[in-house]
């Protein structure tokens, strides 16, 4: 089952130091950390495996394909 916690009530949560309330921010903020650290590490993984064609050499040859191999 499913239930909705309001902004409204999690406040009330909150100020009455509601042990819950604590649980549920230690919750998100391990998901949050979590994807994040994932995240860091596919930037990492990407910017370390970039190709090493020079975008203006890739615009050139995609320029060439353009008019020499398409047809409209």
């Amino acid at each position: 089952e499913i239930q909705l916690l309001t902004k409204s009530q999690f406040q009330r949560l909150i100020s009455g130091e509601s042990v819950a309330a604590y649980k549920l921010i230690a919750a998100i903020a391990e998901v949050l950390a979590v994807r994040l650290t994932r995240l860091d590490q596919k930037v990492l993984e990407l910017s370390a495996h970039r190709e090493a064609v020079a975008p203006v050499e890739e615009l050139q040859t995609f320029k060439q394909k353009l008019f020499t191999e398409w047809t409209f």
